[in-house]
């Protein structure tokens, strides 16, 4: 029996295409001019892409959907891992949103490293979309600190 009942879960996204309409252009228009021109950027915006349509896919997947939802929300977990790595260094790299904007995204990773021994069970799973969301709102008010002229620590 899992530690969460079905009904009181977090829902990761009621409209899978709510992942589209703000998951993307997060990473591509919203976070692409923080992460600079290099190949770590790139390699970002890329994996942050790919997290979205995985994303999405565990909206259309969903648990009923049996196997499929298993392989898509392992997908969209470590795509975003990944993801954490090349966007921490690309921001290190371009300093646009200092120290913070990487050391929390150094250390976003490194929580859902200590969280992959959990495996995919349902309080591991909703513990690394909070990290998750912390870290998107910690971003978006970083670069709203940057462009209202503010430097960022």
């Amino acid at each position: 029996m899992p530690i969460i009942p079905k009904t009181a879960r977090l829902s990761i996204i009621e409209n899978p295409r709510m992942a589209l309409l703000f998951l993307m252009p997060f990473s591509v228009l919203g976070l692409g001019p923080a992460l600079g021109d290099t190949m770590w950027a790139m390699i970002s915006k890329i994996m942050l892409v790919i997290a979205a349509l995985f994303l999405v896919s565990i909206g259309v997947f969903t648990e009923d959907a049996g196997d499929i939802h298993l392989v898509v929300s392992y997908g969209f977990f470590l795509t975003m891992l990944a993801a954490f790595v090349f966007v921490a260094q690309a921001l290190y790299k371009s300093n646009y949103l200092g120290k913070l904007g990487s050391g929390t995204t150094l250390l976003v990773f490194v929580f859902g490293v200590t969280l992959l021994p959990m495996g995919g069970d349902p309080l591991s799973e909703t513990v690394a979309v909070l990290g998750i969301i912390v870290w998107g709102l910690v971003m978006g008010c970083l670069l709203m600190v940057k462009m209202s002229g503010r430097s960022v620590p």
